[in-house]
């Protein structure tokens, strides 16, 4: 199973739930890299969850990332770092606010996840190495490095 979640939707869900963490959103959290990136390279970045460029928000929501960036660091979760999070989470995985669906073979999936948050479910692979899925992530951009995070 896989599903979407309209960050816009998120962001005016937050406003409504969840105002006192705002600001908080727009400064600098620690993600982890993952060691995808370029030889020598940190292996964390920082940059805000929330972004305004004047026209549109862009988000930077991987709850799982940011922990282990602050791991990586060595470095413990400001409250108000851990509060805003955890509002995100909350507000992520509140019942009917996304869509939920199953990908039936040959089905792609094309998202702008500074747009759109998604989330798959655990599965079990086929036994048969010939039929097991297949994955194929590709990160289109028009700034930054030819590597994950840029």
């Amino acid at each position: 199973m896989s599903g979407l979640i309209s960050f816009e939707t998120v962001y005016n869900q937050r406003l409504d739930q969840h105002r006192e963490v705002l600001p908080r959103l727009y400064q600098s959290f620690y993600y982890d890299r993952q060691l995808e990136h370029a030889p020598d390279d940190q292996l964390t970045l920082e940059k805000p969850m929330v972004e305004y460029n004047g026209k549109t928000i862009a988000f930077n929501f991987s709850p799982r990332l940011v922990q282990q960036g602050y791991d990586v660091v060595g470095v413990e979760m400001d409250v108000e770092a851990k509060a805003a999070l955890d509002a995100l989470r909350t507000i992520t995985e509140s019942p009917g606010l996304g869509k939920t669906f199953k990908f039936e073979r040959g089905q792609i999936q094309i998202a702008n996840n500074r747009q759109l948050g998604h989330r798959r479910t655990a599965f079990t692979d086929h036994a048969d190495p010939k039929k097991r899925r297949h994955l194929v992530r590709t990160w289109i951009r028009n700034h930054g490095r030819p590597f994950y995070m840029g």
